[in-house]
């Protein structure tokens, strides 16, 4: 897939990152937008530990903002 090639790159281009994260929106459409977002400052982070947050909210219509919160798993 480009999009983990791509966040590859980063993760290897960039001093202060290690882990670059991916977001994936319109999945209800014929063709995906696909964020990287670098995250900075984890380029010594000898341990990951992920956070994880669950937020118990469904869009029916696109609010015009992106959440990288979790869903909860039915």
């Amino acid at each position: 897939m480009a999009a983990k090639y791509v966040a590859k790159l980063l993760d290897t281009k960039l001093d202060d990152v290690s882990r670059t994260g991916l977001i994936f929106e319109g999945s209800g459409i014929d063709h995906a937008h696909i964020k990287l977002i670098p995250m900075h400052g984890t380029a010594n982070i000898s341990k990951w530990n992920p956070t994880t947050t669950y937020l118990d909210k469904y869009f029916k219509k696109y609010e015009g903002y992106l959440s990288s919160h979790e869903s909860l798993r039915k």
